[in-house]
């Protein structure tokens, strides 16, 4: 679709078969319509007027058609739009009808616009100086030579496609504030001219153009704002001026002022509405309302959170800037606070789900322990939990008296605590004996048997508890039953007792064959314990002692003939060990021999298999195959490596020893085969005599010649094998060649025909003379050729042998010769034959005759007539025979040459389209003179124009009645030549077009276009002109109306266009027409009632998805008008049209003054589709009411989630510090955050945390920031949040205080706690920003003690950095971390003997008490024996007489701990002097013998000792390696 600028019409393309559609233009008032044709070789644009006017500019807008598609409308980019110059030279007649009352000599300007249907358009304008143009006049433009170059508008032009413009010259610009495009649409600009009162819409740049037919004098201009704007005051503007009209400003209409309470304080955020417009009070409670229409409006005042909302009727408001009203007094609300606080358990952690309970309201806390109770009325107020929401086993205090304002009451804090209970009982080992040393826990709490193994927990809070033995600490290869589970009161629980278990695990593996097949009935053992393997060679040993172990199979169960792998050493874990394999391996021998052929010859290249191995023959035919398995074998030869032709013997069945067997021989047989058939001549007869030959190729070297029957059969039989080539020979025959392949299958068939031989007879003819005769037949047998001109002849194919040449035919004149036999050979004969003649009487000779001369008229002739020539008749020679006699004759008169020809012809063809004759068709030849010479065609069509003397002819064909006569034909004629035309087709006649037009029936406004119905030929394109058009009114008069300047207009093709002005009055409308033939039509057009604009449209609003709680506009509605018969969709509503929403939806569906509606359901709106009920009002006053859909969904996850930051936080000036995000603890799934760049920071730097949302800030040295940050959801919704933060100052508590954590160890697994270092004021709380890692890090908010949870596989000895948040009362913060680190085995570990003595020449023995995985490291022990048992774990030392007493050997030992990790463990051994005899008595005994006081000295470091190690039994067990090594420093 397509429209050009103002009112517009729908009128299709063309016909009404075109699928196209074109937007008629409705015209400028005074002017009916304008044109852009061809006129003759001239291009003309014209202006058709239909009331007087002066005309000073002139602009023409027309859609030009596509360069590559003459139906299309041509694209912006399209070359047609710069065909015309954009400068260029004109000529403008003023015109009325076909007289030329002026011309003007004017510039046009060629620019580029769009039609208001968004189709490009080619503007031409150019200006006249106040031409006075009256009425049915016209200005033409014309550019002449143009018509075939510069473009006319779409389907050859018509006013359908085209739109002038006059006096379009009045330009200004309005300037309204605070506008949308929409309001500048909206507003209207007029200018008044005495009573005429002309109107332009403002531009979404603010400009305005108005055309004013003939501006003159002092004018009036004004601006027409929407509602809510100020008018501003009309200007007026000289005509004189010029074009420059005067620029105006618009402003909103407001409504200003003020909200106070009873007590005269400012209220702040309620929202004021006016007139539909809103605005919310400042902090000082003033308001002000924008684009409040003029008129009387009640003031609505909204709610806020102390006040309650009020309305205030009739407000009169003026259509001015600022209209300020009183200041309005709102009552409060009732006063409540909030109170807040925490539950915490014993170690100050937060209590989830206890209900605390203020002024009748209630809270639960959340998982962090808090409250807050909002509405509790403001005064005095007990606080208090309800005992039945505490946790069992656990009581709170309280109630709490506190006075509630306003502003609330926060740090309400209760606490819990716990009832606990001892848990006791006894640790044993498999004999029921106590194990020292044990630790066992219960809830976390640790205990360690004695040496009784007795054990007792007190301080443990009851309920169901788990009790249970640390692992580690179970002697090793122990292990120990537990946990339990008991139900803990007060009063405690006993007899808890735990058991000890020796450690076992599992040995498992299999038993396979060289194949890898399972071998069964296999006896593995470990330490003693046996088991069979399965059928498929498997087994499995339970209940092995933990440790390294022996694993071995049974040697007499391994089937005979094999062994078996191991022993294997495996270390025993309760896991058990897997995959102890193994194999057997099986005893072979070599098998070998011979592989010969029929002559004992060895063959090569054989293959032999044995036990499933080979090997190939060398050049003697010798093999032998190794590894072969013992026992019965099959040995054989692979079929296919034997030489073609042959067979073996075999397979040969052998007992194989591991001494290998020899003489395995096979030999070779040659294959055979039999050979028949038949050796015949072409006929089928026997051959006499033939040899058949079978030579061996391809390899095969035998030959053998097959004998022949005498009835020429063959029948040879034990023929070897192989391919033959066949030779067949026999006297007189071709030889035959030919190849077989004999197999010894069946009869191989051999059958031969042979051929005889040949060669060629030749010789030549002669006469008496020895020339050689010509034509003379020659035959040999059933063959014969003839001789040549020279008397040669040759006969090919002669059988050889002996044959009969002869001469069967000759000339007349001569005696055919005898015949003559011959042997032809395969050389050929040479047969010649002389011919002699028959004897004749000599002739007599005769006179020759003269020609007449004819007497007829020479023939008419043509170039291709061949002249006639004469020549004498020859003299025969006389006769050998005879003399020859004098003859006496006449001299022959010369004969006299034809005349030259004179005239031509014309020869053709005349058929009708089929190729058929047309009976009855005549063709005439017309010269230059008009002498005419008629044929008629022939019954094939063919025709002759004869005797046409040279020169030019138009030749036509005269054609019966009912057919066209084909175009005429001209042609030049030449003497003695005939012109040869193409065929002339003639066509049947068509009948006559007829065309009908129906009475064209429309109503004002609108198009209506008709199409003739056409009878008769339809191929012919007719061309209809307008010649008249009457208006006859219903009172019968008449009026005649110029064709060119109505509204109604017929196309070339005879489609009627008729477009009435909205205004136009019913009545008829006779409309003549004239075809080419001068022959008249008359149309007639009624125009009817109009079409209430109601009925026109249907309106859809755009259906559009809203969230509940969301606010979404819709686009503009869309109608699709019905213009008569035409139906046009997707159209924008007319101007002035107005919208009504149903009271019912007004307040959550609003409609602004272009149809689009505005949805806000509420956020619990149900989903589904909702109708909402829209009335629509035309500018006719019609109106019509319509159901506009919306799709509410569910609310958007931003409406619905909770988010926020915390606030007045403060950091040091250069630090950072994370802002911890609020509200939803748990986040729905799918969302991020990023902080909004579009906002500067300045000198800050933020980095949020894309999935918590946790904000990291860095200051500068001064200022203050927020920083935005924007969460999107998974539903695509999103959410601002804005953290505020500022620089603290040199007084903030965060600079007088210094707290922090001392860095601490804990084993994978284990959990750590820290508590902080240092007072913090009262107010401060903690909060974890970073767990370096770890995921369970928990912080007391309270009192800043850390809880960590190390993981099971935590990274050994590398620290985990958390970072901790220290939040002041005064918002100042500051960060503080320690480090965790989850301690290794070897950083665990400490030596149990720092040091001992060794007395020179003494080995002294320490128990390091380290795994079988320590060793010796390499160090320098000169002087020095150092040995290390690894499975005792005993270290060694002695030094020799070398070594300077008081040395000090440090033995460095590297252990590998079950954790990986490894560590360098050093024992000193100090040298000491050699002791005394008594002193070596004691040392080799276990104790003292004679009671001494010197064993007071030792038992009282013995007694000492055992205080330390704060233990007997297990642990002097355990420690005995000091105990030795001190009792040894006594002498003891």
């Amino acid at each position: 679709m397509l429209a050009l600028a103002g009112g517009a019409a729908a009128v299709p393309l063309g016909s009404l078969d075109t699928a196209h559609a074109q937007v008629a233009p409705t015209q400028q008032p005074g002017i009916s319509h304008g044109t852009v044709q061809t006129a003759g070789r001239d291009w003309e644009a014209s202006v058709f007027f239909l009331t007087g006017m002066t005309v000073r500019t002139v602009s023409i807008d027309f859609v030009p058609p596509s360069s590559t598609n003459s139906r299309e409308e041509a694209p912006a980019d399209d070359p047609v739009f710069t065909r015309i110059p954009e400068v260029a030279d004109y000529r403008v007649d003023h015109m009325k009808g076909t007289q030329v009352l002026a011309s003007y000599n004017v510039k046009a300007y060629r620019t580029q616009g769009t039609s208001t249907s968004g189709h490009p358009t080619i503007r031409i304008t150019y200006e006249l100086p106040g031409v006075e143009v009256g009425p049915n006049e016209r200005l033409a433009l014309f550019a002449p030579g143009m018509g075939t170059t510069y473009p006319t508008p779409l389907r050859g032009g018509g006013s359908r496609f085209t739109r002038p413009t006059v006096n379009a010259d009045v330009r200004g610009a309005v300037t309204i504030h605070d506008a949308t495009e929409d309001e500048y649409e909206q507003t209207r600009v007029e200018i008044r001219q005495g009573g005429e009162t002309f109107t332009s819409s403002v531009q979404a740049d603010g400009s305005y153009d108005i055309a004013v037919t003939t501006p003159s004098g002092t004018m009036e201009i004004a601006v027409i704002p929407p509602a809510g704007f100020v008018a501003p005051e009309p200007k007026t503007w000289q005509a004189a001026e010029g074009l420059a009209a005067p620029d105006f400003e618009v402003y909103p209409i407001t409504v200003s002022g003020k909200l106070i309470d009873a007590s005269g304080v400012p209220v702040q955020g309620a929202t004021v509405t006016v007139g539909g417009r809103s605005a919310v009070s400042d902090a000082n409670g003033n308001f002000t309302v924008t684009k409040v229409p003029a008129g009387t409006h009640d003031v609505v005042i909204g709610d806020t959170e102390r006040t309650r909302g009020k309305t205030v009727p009739g407000v009169s408001v003026s259509a001015q800037r600022d209209n300020r009203i009183e200041d309005i007094t709102v009552e409060t609300k009732p006063q409540f606070g909030t109170v807040s606080g925490r539950v915490t358990d014993p170690s100050g952690n937060g209590v989830a789900g206890v209900t605390v309970t203020a002024g009748g309201k209630t809270a639960v806390t959340n998982a962090d322990g808090d409250y807050s109770i909002a509405g509790v009325p403001t005064g005095s107020t007990s606080i208090s939990v309800v005992r039945s929401s505490v946790p069992a086993g656990y009581s709170v205090n309280g109630p709490l008296d506190r006075n509630v304002t306003t502003a609330g009451v926060s740090d309400v804090n209760f606490s819990t605590t716990r009832d606990t209970g001892t848990v006791s009982g006894r640790v044993t080992d498999p004999s029921d004996n106590g194990v020292a040393g044990v630790v066992v826990r219960a809830a976390g709490k640790p205990a360690t048997t004695d040496a009784q193994g007795r054990y007792s927990i007190s301080g443990v809070p009851t309920g169901s508890t788990s009790i249970a033995v640390d692992a580690g600490s179970v002697p090793a290869g122990y292990s120990v039953s537990g946990p339990l589970t008991r139900n803990l009161t007060t009063s405690g629980l006993s007899g808890i007792d735990f058991s000890t278990i020796r450690e076992t695990g599992r040995v498992s593996g299999r038993v396979t064959d060289p194949s890898g097949n399972g071998v069964a009935g296999v006896v593995v053992r470990a330490a003693g314990k046996p088991a069979t393997t399965d059928a498929d060679g498997r087994y499995a040993i339970a209940q092995v002692p933990v440790g390294d172990t022996e694993i071995r199979v049974d040697e007499s169960s391994v089937p005979a003939g094999y062994s078996v792998s191991g022993p294997l050493t495996r270390n025993v874990t309760t896991a058990g060990v897997s995959d102890v394999n193994f194999s057997t391996t099986r005893e072979t021998g070599t098998v070998s021999g011979r592989v010969t052929d029929p002559s004992g010859n060895g063959v090569a290249g054989v293959t032999v298999t044995a036990g499933g191995k080979t090997a190939t023959t060398n050049a003697d035919g010798d093999y032998s195959i190794a590894g072969v398995p013992t026992g019965s074998t099959s040995i054989s030869v692979v079929r296919s490596s034997v030489p073609a032709g042959y067979s073996v013997n075999g397979p040969l069945d052998r007992n194989v020893t591991t001494s290998g067997v020899s003489g395995v021989n096979f030999s070779t047989t040659r294959d055979t085969g039999t050979v028949s058939g038949s050796v015949t001549d072409a006929d089928g007869n026997a051959v006499k005599n033939p040899t058949v030959t079978l030579e061996g190729i391809n390899g095969n070297t035998d030959s053998v010649e097959a004998p022949v029957k005498d009835d020429g059969s063959i029948d040879t039989s034990k023929v070897p094998t192989g391919d033959y080539k066949v030779t067949v020979t026999a006297p007189g025959y071709v030889t035959s060649e030919s190849e077989i392949k004999v197999t010894g299958q069946g009869s191989n068939a051999v059958d031969v025909k042979l051929q005889r031989e040949t060669a060629s007879v030749s010789g030549k003819v002669t006469d008496p003379d020895g020339s050689g005769v010509a034509g003379v037949t020659v035959s040999a047998g059933d063959l014969s050729a003839q001789t040549d001109a020279n008397g040669n002849y040759s006969i090919a194919g002669v059988p050889t042998g002996t044959t009969t040449i002869e001469v069967t035919a000759s000339p007349t004149q001569y005696l055919r010769p005898a015949p003559q036999q011959k042997n032809v050979t395969v050389n050929g004969v040479e047969v010649n034959f002389p011919l002699a003649l028959k004897p004749t009487s000599m002739p007599k000779p005769s006179p020759t005759p003269t020609p007449k001369p004819s007497t007829s008229a020479p023939a008419p002739t043509t170039s291709e007539t061949p002249r006639l020539t004469t020549r004498p008749t020859p003299t025969p020679k006389p006769s050998p025979t005879t003399s020859a006699q004098p003859t006496t004759s006449k001299p022959s008169p010369t004969p006299t040459p034809p005349p030259a020809p004179t005239v031509g012809s014309v020869a053709g063809k005349v058929t009708d389209p089929t190729g058929k004759a047309v009976p009855g068709a005549t063709v005439t030849a017309r010269d230059a003179n008009g002498k005419e010479s008629t044929a008629q065609v022939a019954k094939d069509g063919t025709f002759r124009l004869n005797d046409l003397p040279p020169g030019d002819y138009t030749v036509t064909v005269g054609v019966p009645k009912g057919h066209v006569a084909p175009p005429p034909a001209n042609v030049t004629v030449k003497a003695g030549e005939q012109v040869q035309l193409p065929g002339f087709v003639v066509n049947p006649d068509k009948p006559k077009a007829q065309f009908n037009w129906d009475r064209v029936v429309v109503k004002p406004g609108q198009t209506q276009v008709t199409a003739p119905t056409r009878t008769g030929d339809t191929t012919t394109p007719p061309n209809f002109r307008t010649s008249a058009v009457t208006q006859v009114k219903p009172d019968g008069t008449t009026t005649e109306l110029p064709a060119e300047e109505s509204w109604i207009s017929v196309e070339g093709d005879g489609t009627v266009v008729a477009r009435p002005p909205r205004n136009a009055e019913p009545s008829e409308y006779r409309v003549e027409v004239q075809d080419d033939s001068g022959e008249t039509h008359t149309i007639t057009v009624e125009v009817d009632e109009p079409t209430p604009m109601a009925q026109q449209h249907e309106v859809r609003f755009p259906l559009i998805p809203v969230p509940a709680g969301a606010t979404r506009q819709a686009g503009r509605p869309r109608a699709t008008v019905t213009d008569g018969p035409f139906v046009y969709a997707d159209r924008r509503l007319p101007e002035g049209t107005r919208f009504e929403v149903d009271p019912a939806y007004a307040d959550w569906v609003r409609v602004d003054n272009n149809g689009r509606l505005t949805f806000t359901p509420p956020k619990d709106a149900a989903p589904g589709i909702r109708e909402i009920p829209v009335k629509v009002t035309f500018p006719d006053g019609s109106s019509r009411t319509y159901a506009a859909e919306v799709e509410i969904g569910d609310p958007l996850l931003a409406y619905t989630t909770e988010l926020g930051y915390e606030e007045g936080l403060s950091v040091r000036p250069g630090e950072g510090i994370t802002v911890l995000r609020t509200g939803a603890a748990v986040l729905p799934e799918g969302t991020t955050f990023e902080v909004d760049r579009s906002q500067a920071l300045g000198d800050w730097v933020a980095i949020v945390d894309e999935h918590t949302g946790n904000l990291r800030v860095f200051a500068p040295q001064q200022g203050e920031v927020e920083v935005p940050v924007i969460a999107y959801f998974a539903d695509g919704s999103s959410a601002k949040l804005t953290a505020s933060v500022r620089v603290s100052t040199s007084s903030a508590l965060a600079n007088a205080h210094s707290p922090s954590y001392a860095d601490v160890s804990a084993t994978p697994g284990g959990t750590a706690t820290v508590k902080l270092r240092g007072s913090v004021p009262a107010g401060t709380t903690f909060a974890v920003v970073d767990g370096g890692g770890l995921r369970n890090v928990g912080v007391d908010r309270r009192t800043g003690s850390l809880k960590i949870e190390l993981p099971a596989d935590a990274q050994l000895d590398t620290p985990y950095t958390v970072t901790v948040r220290v939040r002041y009362a005064d918002g100042s913060t500051e960060e503080i971390t320690v480090q965790v680190t989850a301690a290794s085995e070897a950083a665990r570990f400490t030596p149990r003997v720092a040091g001992v003595t060794a007395e020179i020449g003494e080995a002294t023995t320490v128990r390091t008490g380290l795994n079988h995985n320590a060793k010796l490291a390499e160090f320098d022990h000169d002087g020095w024996q150092v040995f290390y048992d690894r499975a005792t774990g005993e270290l060694t030392a002695k030094p020799n007489s070398d070594v300077p007493v008081g040395t000090v050997l440090k033995v460095p030992m590297k252990v590998t701990f079950p954790d990986g990790s490894t560590k360098i463990v050093e024992y000193a051994f100090t040298a000491t002097d050699t002791p005394a005899p008594a002193e070596k008595q004691n040392r080799t005994s276990s104790g003292s013998s004679d009671g001494s006081s010197a064993s007071g000295g030792w038992i009282a470091v013995v007694l000492g000792l055992l205080a330390m190690i704060a233990g007997v039994g297990w642990a002097a067990y355990l420690n005995q390696d000091a105990i030795r090594a001190q009792l040894k420093h006594y002498g003891f």
